[in-house]
C-alpha cells in the first residue's frame, strides 16, 4: 500500500513540475518588481530633490534620501532572493 502511495505521489510531483512552462517565471517576475521599485524610487527621489530646491525645504531632502535608500535596499533584497531561488533550482535540477 505504501509503495503505491509513494509512486503515485512521485508521479503527481513529476507531472506538476513538467506542466510549468517556465520554471524561473517567479524569479523573473521578482526581478522585474525589483527593477521597477528601484526606478520608481530614483524617479521619486529626483522629483523630491527638484521640489526641495524650489521650496528650499530641508525636510524634503531628508525624505528624498529615505526614499532613495529604501528603494535601493528593496531592490537589493529582492534581487538576492531571486538569485538564491534560481541557484537552488539549478542545484536541484543537477541533483535530480
Amino acid at each position: 500500500m505504501n509503495e503505491f502511495k509513494d509512486s503515485s505521489v512521485q508521479e503527481l510531483l513529476k507531472q506538476q513540475s513538467t506542466n510549468k512552462k517556465d520554471p524561473d517565471s517567479a524569479e523573473k517576475a521578482l526581478t522585474i518588481i525589483a527593477k521597477v521599485t528601484l526606478w520608481f524610487g530614483i524617479l521619486c527621489s529626483f522629483a523630491l530633490l527638484i521640489i526641495a530646491g524650489v521650496k528650499e525645504e530641508e525636510s524634503l531632502l531628508l525624505i528624498m534620501l529615505c526614499v532613495l535608500l529604501t528603494s535601493i535596499t528593496t531592490w537589493a533584497l529582492l534581487s538576492v532572493i531571486s538569485n538564491i531561488s534560481i541557484t537552488l533550482k539549478s542545484i536541484d535540477r543537477k541533483i535530480s
